[in-house]
């Protein structure tokens, strides 16, 4: 059975606001289970401006026809590469509005296309895909439903585009990064496409083995960082506790200090007092021998009339 989206009829046309940018064709080639391919192509081949003269303006069918005309001649008229100069300003893809990185461009030079691969989906899954050129280009985008499947389906014409409005509105795309462009060159001689292989298929398995896988990383991260946690934080403690010892020692000391410091200063002050009492003494004592010696002469005359009589 085939899952893949609602379509129309016709391929769906990306219109540019300048009218000497040509309009380009998107399609839907192949659905795969974990895999889109779109085919992004020119109705006509633009002449080289170095060679002629080139139209301001042409219609869907005057495309169509000039198309046919230059893959029948290829040698006739030098042409340029129309898709491959506007996919080198840039493409832009989003998958249920977040953008989306996994993404293969390969173009086709000789038939001047470009083969976009959406791979990394999910099986039996629906998504909405939007598709848009660079601001350069005229800020152009086209959006479709797809729904993943088992089996590939080609040749299947993307859904409608949105309008001229959605599209103005589509700028948001631009801040999405630029897709690169790898380009490859096909023998001239192949007259058919050559098709494309797609990534290969992740099963349910392998998609929860690498879930599972992811999920051990995780945990085994997890464990590491809660270890380092624990061993940080008993760190932490260690050091903590060493200052809170190292605090207590030194206020302890401080302490003795004090009591000592105390003591001294009462001493001093007893040693000051003492000085102060002996140097009053001293002075009474000088005082006392001052008078004794100025009594002196009058002693000594008495004892020697004394020792006369």
């Amino acid at each position: 059975m085939y899952n893949h989206a609602k379509t129309d009829e016709h391929f769906t046309e990306w219109h540019s606001v300048r009218p000497w940018h040509p309009t380009l064709s998107l399609a839907v080639r192949e659905i795969t289970s974990v895999s889109v391919t779109f085919i992004l192509s020119c109705p006509y081949s633009a002449p080289d401006p170095a060679n002629q003269d080139t139209t301001t303006a042409l219609s869907s069918s005057d495309d169509e026809d000039q198309s046919r005309d230059s893959s029948s001649t290829p040698d006739s008229t030098p042409y340029t590469q129309v898709v491959a100069d506007i996919l080198a300003k840039g493409l832009f893809v989003k998958v249920n509005g977040t953008p989306w990185q996994k993404v293969f461009l390969k173009m086709e030079e000789v038939f001047d296309e470009g083969i976009i691969i959406l791979y990394g989906l999910m099986p039996a899954r629906q998504y909405d895909i939007e598709l848009g050129l660079s601001p350069q280009v005229g800020q152009t985008s086209v959006r479709g439903q797809i729904t993943t499947g088992t089996e590939a389906r080609p040749d299947v014409p993307i859904p409608d585009p949105s309008s001229d409005d959605a599209a103005a509105t589509s700028s948001e795309a631009t801040m999405n990064s630029a897709i690169p462009i790898s380009t490859t060159q096909s023998h001239a001689n192949g007259g058919t496409h050559t098709p494309i292989p797609p990534p290969a298929q992740l099963t349910l398995e392998d998609r929860r083995l690498q879930l599972t896988h992811e999920l051990n990383k995780l945990n085994a991260e997890h464990s590491l960082l809660t270890s380092r946690l624990k061993s940080t934080r008993k760190d932490s403690q260690k050091a903590d506790a060493a200052l809170r010892s190292e605090i207590d020692t030194l206020k302890r000391a401080s302490e003795r200090y004090a009591a000592g410091e105390s003591r001294a200063r009462q001493k001093i002050l007893a040693l000051r007092e003492a000085v102060k009492q002996t140097l009053a003494a001293t002075q009474d004592i000088e005082a006392l021998i001052r008078s004794i010696e100025a009594e002196l002469p009058g002693l000594e005359q008495r004892r020697a009339d004394v020792e006369k009589e």
